[in-house]
């Protein structure tokens, strides 16, 4: 996938990360995730069970790789997001939204795409801005006593 550049988004890049990948989202969990709204996967083969689950994407602005985007094919008629994971020096610039515009205008032929996030989760407005809007609140949503907003894409 390619996002076509526009005025206020970086042109971003994803190519889907396979088991070689591993040490690289290894780093990015590292260094972008804080670990306070989600348990990062900070070991190689957790991630290698993860991509057996999971598409996870790299994210690379002017072909360096700056982030992550993973979903979960639930159903066919049912996608959801994971995470959006971008390294901290290239956060309030766009990659983002760009990412998730991009990945909703691929997955335009699903009928449901959604994601649950914290409710005091930075990138709430991220995801308004591109079309999510909050469906319900769930006490304890992935067992980790946390509540979560499930946001759908509209």
């Amino acid at each position: 996938m390619e996002e076509s550049s526009a005025a206020a988004k970086p042109k971003v890049t994803l190519t889907e990360a396979t088991e070689k990948d591993v040490k690289k989202l290894v780093a990015i969990e590292t260094a972008g995730s804080t670990g306070e709204m989600h348990a990062p996967l900070l070991r190689e083969e957790k991630w290698v069970q993860y991509l057996g689950t999971h598409t996870v994407w790299l994210i690379r602005v002017a072909r360096k790789v700056v982030g992550y985007l993973a979903v979960q094919h639930k159903s066919a008629e049912h996608v959801r997001v994971h995470g959006v994971v971008v390294l901290p020096e290239q956060r309030g610039v766009g990659v983002e939204s760009a990412v998730l515009g991009k990945f909703v205008e691929e997955m335009q032929a699903v009928p449901r795409i959604d994601l649950a996030v914290h409710p005091l989760h930075a990138s709430m407005q991220v995801f308004k801005s591109v079309g999510f809007t909050e469906e319900s609140l769930h006490e304890n949503f992935y067992g980790d006593g946390e509540p979560r907003i499930v946001m759908v894409y509209e």
